[in-house]
């Protein structure tokens, strides 16, 4: 299902609202499924910084519906997917599944390892 690599996967449970994916993890609710695939950049401005421009992180992620994969790129930031602003993946029935952040947040003088992500979904039941 996403390329030869053995992969872990999530299954978001009927009470799960937020749940965390590791980079190359992917999670199911009853269909698609979701990969997060890499954070390609992250230019945001570190906590305790005095910045110019607050910058953006941006990431991969993979769908997998139907047999077909398609990759979608994420902006994070300002303008971008941010704890006012989610992204929403998709909806079955009456549940929606949104993205709403990427952590670690950086902070001045520490570096963010790729394998130290993780991208931040709710799901929202309507």
């Amino acid at each position: 299902m996403f390329g030869c690599k053995a992969q872990e996967t999530h299954h978001i449970e009927e009470e799960d609202t937020t749940f965390l994916l590791k980079p190359k993890e992917s999670t199911s609710f009853k269909s698609p499924n979701v990969r997060f695939d890499t954070v390609i950049e992250d230019s945001r401005c570190p906590e305790e910084t005095q910045c110019i421009w607050a910058g953006e992180a941006k990431a991969t992620i993979s769908i997998l519906q139907d047999g077909v994969e398609n990759t979608q790129e994420l902006v994070f930031g300002v303008d971008g997917i941010n704890e006012n602003n989610t992204k929403l993946l998709w909806t079955i029935e009456t549940t929606e599944v949104h993205v709403i952040g990427l952590t670690p947040y950086p902070k001045n003088g520490m570096e963010i390892k790729p394998a130290d992500y993780r991208l931040l979904l709710k799901k929202i039941d309507k």
